[in-house]
């Protein structure tokens, strides 16, 4: 066209109701660039040079619809896009009462005390090596109150996500509600990469992950550094901030003391056990993709990440169990496997 090579790709997979794409290497050279449309004709995407600068592994967001198209522009030679894989996703992800009917919106009334802390819960949408994965995490701020970019989950999240699979995974912000059930939440504030920093193992530990996003966090997504404590006491009351079936943010609640489990199965002293209240709004519980919630105690401290739970919207008084921050501290040698060589780098041993 007028001189400038062009290309021209269409994916179409029928009854999608999202797609993304997996590449294995993308890399646009200078005055180049590539474009992505929806299956109406929207530009969603303009990708160029500084997209993905070094080359490798990349992905590009859920698009919705059945159809993608790409059209490239410019200099092919010394440019690589490489699709591996695509992404297929059945159930839409604008499908806003994914889960259960007594959750709890983060700006119900339920909420209003925890508007800081909840800026700082991310939902993760994590690559294994066949399908997509939703889990919960938060921001933790580090000793150093640098911000560096660590998100804390839970270890049972990446137990098939390789080191390659977290480069072509999302950690979206602010998914959530602008008011109670408004059901206006949008995915914009989304960050595309992390790295693997230390994890727990559940059956000898506390099932506590550690992660950090391979780029600076915009400003603009608000993002709040949550802190933390390791004081292993009995707490009472607080909240944790989650999102159940990868649903928008939601809420649930506790107003009695916050106990050690003792249950089989748990390692001894590395579990938090938690019965959720009914509130205004309804009966927070936990669910799938709740996983890696943190949850705060009443000075808004993170203590720990869900890893268990038997809660339901029909059984909303079972308990949950949620892993120690404090079991996973520093009770192992290995750097990978302890959190206070990361969350503690200038070894203060503060404990909160």
């Amino acid at each position: 066209i007028n001189g400038e090579q062009v290309y021209l790709l269409y994916i179409n997979v029928q009854d999608a109701r999202y797609l993304n794409i997996y590449f294995d290497e993308l890399k646009i050279s200078e005055m180049s660039v590539l474009e992505v449309y929806n299956e109406v004709g929207d530009l969603e995407l303009k990708m160029d040079s500084k997209t993905n600068s070094k080359g490798g592994l990349y992905a590009i967001r859920p698009i919705k619809g059945s159809r993608l198209k790409f059209i490239f522009k410019g200099d092919k030679f010394d440019s690589k896009i490489s699709i591996s894989e695509i992404g297929y996703f059945w159930k839409s992800l604008d499908d806003l009462s994914s889960s259960g009917f007594c959750e709890v919106d983060v700006n119900c009334s339920e909420g209003e005390e925890w508007e800081n802390q909840k800026n700082g819960v991310v939902r993760l949408l994590l690559k294994t090596n066949s399908s997509s994965i939703y889990c919960s995490g938060t921001l933790v701020n580090n000793t150093s109150r640098d911000c560096r970019p660590y998100v804390l989950s839970a270890n049972h999240c990446v137990e098939n996500v390789s080191s390659d699979n977290l480069k072509q995974s999302f950690a979206y912000f602010n998914y959530e509600n602008s008011s109670c059930d408004s059901e206006n939440a949008t995915s914009n504030n989304f960050m595309l990469g992390m790295t693997l920093r230390a994890s727990t193992s559940f059956n000898n530990s506390s099932d506590v992950l550690l992660l950090e996003l391979d780029d600076t966090i915009p400003l603009q997504y608000r993002p709040y550094f949550n802190g933390w404590s390791i004081i292993n006491t009995i707490f009472s009351g607080g909240v944790s901030i989650h999102h159940p079936k990868g649903d928008v943010k939601k809420i649930s609640t506790y107003t009695d003391n916050l106990m050690t489990a003792y249950e089989d199965g748990l390692n001894e002293n590395a579990f938090w056990r938690v019965n959720w209240m009914e509130t205004a709004n309804g009966h927070g519980v936990t669910e799938t993709g709740s996983s890696g919630a943190p949850i705060f105690n009443h000075e808004k401290l993170v203590v720990g990440v869900l890893s268990v739970g038997t809660s339901f919207c029909s059984k909303p008084e079972d308990p949950d169990y949620y892993g120690k921050v404090s079991y996973s501290w520093d009770s192992q040698l290995d750097s990978l496997k302890r959190l206070d060589v990361w969350l503690d780098p200038i070894q203060t041993r503060v404990e909160s």
